[in-house]
């Protein structure tokens, strides 16, 4: 920020990720810090397929709930797919849980708690009707959250749309 005008402006906070850190900046109107979150991210989590590599890991999004806690959407710019995982820390960057799966670009918090996240990964097999995609491929799905952590399930964004173009076809579900 470099000109700060309070008769142009929306009072209030700004929560700021920048792309290429591990952390998360709340700033005043006039560019001070207010609070920040910082987590490295571990060189071992629990799956070891998609284990970042933390030179290039990044926090795109995040959101903050009103208690401090918050969510950070992690990012790995030296993997395809870049996604890497959901992690939620406390107003103190202790970790409460974390969500492993390719997860991207953006999520979001329902007013019941529910975390909807992006998701995507590499598909090595052709979809019929489909032919034309080229493989590998890179394919999203949308990830359902519970507010503790867990998958309650995932949705193919291409096989949704496969299924609404062939009759008699539902869409595929992943998870419980």
């Amino acid at each position: 920020m470099t000109v700060y005008e309070p008769s142009k402006a929306y009072n209030g906070l700004t929560l700021y990720t920048s792309g290429n850190a591990q952390k998360a900046v709340l700033i005043s109107m006039d560019g001070k810090v207010v609070h920040e979150w910082k987590l490295t991210i571990p060189e071992n989590w629990e799956d070891p397929e998609k284990k970042p590599r933390p030179a290039k890991v990044a926090w795109e999004y995040a959101h903050v709930y009103p208690n401090g806690d918050l969510l950070a959407l992690v990012i790995d710019h030296g993997h395809t797919p870049i996604g890497c995982c959901l992690v939620k820390i406390d107003k103190n960057s202790k970790v409460i849980w974390k969500y492993i799966d390719n997860t991207h670009h953006h999520l979001n918090v329902a007013d019941d708690g529910t975390i909807y996240a992006l998701t995507h990964e590499m598909r090595y097999k052709r979809i019929k009707g489909y032919e034309q995609l080229e493989l590998p491929r890179l394919d999203d799905s949308l990830a359902v959250v519970s507010p503790d952590g867990k998958l309650i399930k995932k949705v193919s964004i291409v096989r949704i749309h496969y299924a609404d173009s062939a009759p008699g076809n539902d869409p595929v579900f992943f998870g419980s």
